[in-house]
């Protein structure tokens, strides 16, 4: 009877390694589903925040003529300046954010399946224990 314990207890240590393997790149392949979804709704946001800039002076240079003003004196030239610079920085502040989220979903899967490896490692290292209990256990009787 002790030494279908330990067999079983065998049984469920190796189980477990698998387990937390299978865990381990399921982890990691999430975090790089996450991370490509991240990169995709920043590079949209980019796309859109572009858009923007060139509806903005589109807008300026038609309201500046629509106004008598000619629209190559300086100073619409220099509202279009401060547009496309503010437009830049957005978009920089866009692309840095989005960065630092595409990092945090690959560092949050590689923990996850840091984490679950540990875990078997600590199952696995109790199911020894286990065994070796059941073992010294068997020798005596």
């Amino acid at each position: 009877m002790t030494w279908v314990a330990v067999g079983a207890a065998a049984v469920g240590m190796v189980t477990s390694f698998v387990g937390s393997s299978k865990a381990a790149s399921a982890a990691k392949a999430a975090a790089k589903e996450k991370k490509l979804a991240e990169d995709l709704v920043t590079d949209e946001k980019i796309r859109l925040l572009l858009k923007k800039e060139e509806d903005l002076a589109g807008e300026t240079v038609a309201r500046t003529a629509a106004s008598g003003v000619k629209v190559s004196s300086v100073s619409p030239l220099m509202l279009l300046a401060e547009q496309a610079r503010e437009s830049a920085y957005e978009r920089d502040i866009t692309k840095k954010v989005g960065a630092t989220k595409a990092r945090m979903a690959l560092q949050e899967g590689s923990d996850v399946a840091s984490a679950t490896r540990y875990g078997a490692y600590a199952n696995a290292a109790q199911s020894a224990g286990q065994i070796f209990s059941m073992i010294s256990a068997a020798k005596k009787t």
